[in-house]
């Protein structure tokens, strides 16, 4: 399935976009030379190959919301950053919005029958 496979790319770039994150901000004076080629070099693929399969406004919020849920996992487990209980319904948000996003696409494959691809 298309959305899949945008979905799959889209956390990779979020995956990337961590770790071009923690370079710059770990060191200071390299940070940026070692962050920009591994960012540039990895993200332009998987976001043209995320585009193939997917309108851009759907890989848009992909890559949005899997950012903010990575980022927060990440806070939390390796930061030890304090977790409110707002916090947790805004990612239980977000997922929903992802769920629905696949419940769209399989809703139209059942019913239309059609390709639920890339939209011109």
């Amino acid at each position: 399935m298309a959305i899949l496979k945008a979905v799959a790319a889209t956390f990779l770039i979020t995956v990337v976009e961590a770790i071009a994150l923690f370079y710059m901000k770990h060191n200071k004076k390299w940070g940026m030379y070692i962050a920009m080629p591994i960012f540039g070099f990895c993200v332009v693929p998987l976001l043209a190959y995320s585009l193939q399969h997917e309108g851009v406004g759907i890989v848009n919020f992909l890559w949005t919301i899997s950012s903010v849920v990575v980022m927060f996992a990440l806070g939390v487990y390796m930061f030890n950053e304090r977790v409110h209980h707002l916090h947790l319904i805004g990612i239980s948000m977000c997922l929903a919005g992802i769920a629905l996003i696949l419940l769209s696409h399989e809703d139209v494959d059942m019913i239309g029958g059609g390709d639920t691809g890339k939209r011109m």
